[in-house]
Parts: structure tokens; C-alpha cells; sequence
């Protein structure tokens, strides 16, 4: 953005950088385009796999007794990184129609817009 230095009488360009972000978990979704704590893949900081029970998305780190499915070491959890979130982000923007909401779904990235 360009700004007058009055100080000085000259024109500048003003770099803003963003240095963090809060907020709870619905808000921190959607900033971050993610399909958010209710979905299967809610977690914004890693890849656990919820399961229903009771109307809601849990994520267990061992199933229920009556369930077959991962189980996770919760000091090894297979973590998202600023690669994998672009590759999903990738992945879902070159899908469209049911394809697409499928992606959004199996990767855990909501709405994601092209600006």
C-alpha cells in the first residue's frame, strides 16, 4: 500500500505482515479455510481421523472396542506442515463438483476460493 511520509514529504510503499492469529475454533476455521472441529478431519494441526458417536466427531487416539481403525501414538501424530496443507489446497482446487466436496472432505480443508 502506498503511504505519505509527512515527515520526510515522499511516498512509500507500507508492507503489513501478519504475525499471528487468534480466535476460537469456528473463527480459526475459517481463516484458515478448514472444514472445522466437527468434521472428520477437524484437527487444524494434524491429520487424526474422527469418528462418530452420539451426533458428534470425536477423535479417540485408540477406537472404540467395536470399531476397526487407526490407532495413533500421541507422540508421534501425523502432523500437518505448510507443504501438506498446500498440496490438500492443491488437490481440492483442481476437482470441482462432487469430486470436490469429496476432496474438501478427505483432506479437511473447507471452502477455498481462488482471489
Amino acid at each position: 500500500m502506498e503511504c505519505f511520509d509527512a515527515l520526510t514529504g515522499e511516498v512509500f510503499t507500507l508492507h503489513a505482515h501478519l504475525l499471528s492469529w487468534s480466535g476460537d475454533l469456528p473463527a480459526l476455521s475459517k481463516v484458515m479455510c478448514t472444514t472445522g472441529h466437527n468434521s472428520y478431519l477437524g484437527c487444524r494441526f494434524c491429520y487424526i481421523r474422527g469418528t462418530i458417536g452420539n451426533r458428534h466427531v470425536y477423535y479417540p487416539l485408540e477406537p472404540p472396542n467395536s470399531v476397526t481403525g487407526t490407532r495413533y501414538d500421541p507422540k508421534a501424530l501425523p502432523l500437518r506442515t505448510h507443504q501438506s496443507y498446500t498440496e490438500d489446497v492443491n488437490v481440492i482446487m483442481s476437482t470441482s463438483g462432487t469430486t470436490r466436496h469429496q476432496e474438501q472432505r478427505d483432506h479437511g480443508i473447507g471452502f477455498f476460493r481462488k482471489f
